[in-house]
C-alpha cells in the first residue's frame, strides 16, 4: 500500500445528486475543537488578568490556545498526522493569530474607549466577538492548506 497526496475535491456528491462543498463536512469537528481551546483561551485569559493587563493576558492565552487550535485541527479535523507538515501548519495557525491578536487588540482598544472601567465580562463577550472572526479567517486557511496535506491510501 503506498500513499500520495491528493487535492480533494469542491463538492462530495451526496444520495439523491445534491452536492456540497467538501469542507462543510470538517465545519463540525472545527467547532468542536474550536470550542475546545476557545474555552481554554478564556480561563487563560480570566486566570492571567489578575497579574498581567488585558492587552498581555490576551497575548499569552491566544498563543498557548492556537498552537493547542492548530494541533487539534490538523489531528480531528482534517486528518493530517504527517509530522513534516506539522511546523508549516503551525507557523500558518500563528500567522493567523497575528490577525486574531489584531482584532482582539483593537476591540479591547475600543472597549477600553468606549467604557473606561468596563467590567471583565464585557472584555470577554468583546473577545468573543473578535475572536469568531478570527475563527472563521482561521477555518478556511486551514481548510485551504489542510486538504492537500492529507495522504490518500492508494492500492
Amino acid at each position: 500500500m503506498t500513499t500520495q497526496r491528493v487535492r480533494r475535491r469542491w463538492t462530495i456528491d451526496l444520495e439523491g445528486g445534491r452536492a456540497v462543498p467538501w469542507w462543510l463536512r470538517k465545519v463540525p469537528g472545527f467547532l468542536v475543537v474550536g470550542a475546545c481551546c476557545t474555552v481554554g483561551y478564556f480561563t487563560l485569559y480570566l486566570l492571567l488578568r489578575g497579574p498581567l493587563d488585558a492587552q498581555w493576558a490576551n497575548a499569552v492565552a491566544l498563543v498557548l490556545s492556537t498552537v493547542a487550535d492548530t494541533w487539534g485541527n490538523r489531528r480531528w479535523t482534517f486528518g493530517v498526522r504527517d509530522p513534516s507538515t506539522a511546523l508549516s501548519h503551525q507557523a500558518l495557525g500563528l500567522a493567523v493569530l497575528a490577525l486574531g491578536a489584531v482584532l482582539t487588540s483593537v476591540s479591547l482598544w475600543w472597549l477600553s474607549t468606549v467604557d473606561p472601567d468596563a467590567s471583565a465580562v464585557a472584555e470577554v463577550v468583546t473577545l468573543a466577538v473578535a475572536n469568531g472572526v478570527s475563527g472563521a479567517v482561521r477555518f478556511f486557511a486551514y481548510a485551504h492548506v489542510m486538504q492537500t496535506d492529507r495522504p490518500a491510501r492508494v492500492v
